[in-house]
């Protein structure tokens, strides 16, 4: 009888520590329905997933939710995937550069990009970290 106590009582006590535990292991810079909460970019109004040409054409600006209204992305790196190669881009605020604008609408369907050490500034002048989800052409 105790035996069968403590093989039911381990793994319930033990479950909170693990948890804990994985809470800070292997974090990432991306968002998705798994986490909750936090500043997130958006592109096209979406923060990942499939975006067609159409809409990736007619925006020129990066935004970001999910903190204070006002907040705006003063930094992050672009990471561009087409025909097996990566190419990377950094920007220094919300507007894509031509060059930028002109690397993304040469994309094809399959194709994707991604951002990376996003940082946003609250109206308040505080700096946060911005997490970001991939983009498939669809």
């Amino acid at each position: 009888m105790k035996k069968t106590i403590v093989k039911t009582l381990i793994p319930i006590l033990l479950l909170p520590v693990f948890l804990m535990m994985s809470a800070f292991t292997g974090a990432k810079e991306t968002i998705s329905d798994d986490i909750a909460g936090g500043a997130y970019l958006t592109f096209a109004g979406k923060y990942g997933g499939e975006i067609s040409m159409a809409e990736i054409s007619s925006h020129k600006e990066l935004s970001v939710a999910g903190c204070a209204a006002g907040s705006k992305i003063y930094l992050f790196t672009l990471h561009l995937k087409k025909d097996g190669k990566t190419v990377s881009f950094t920007g220094k605020s919300p507007q894509l550069s031509t060059e930028v604008l002109s690397a993304l609408k040469a994309l094809k369907k399959g194709d994707s990009f991604y951002f990376e050490q996003v940082k946003a500034r609250e109206p308040e002048g505080n700096m946060v970290n911005v997490w970001s989800e991939t983009f498939r052409v669809v």
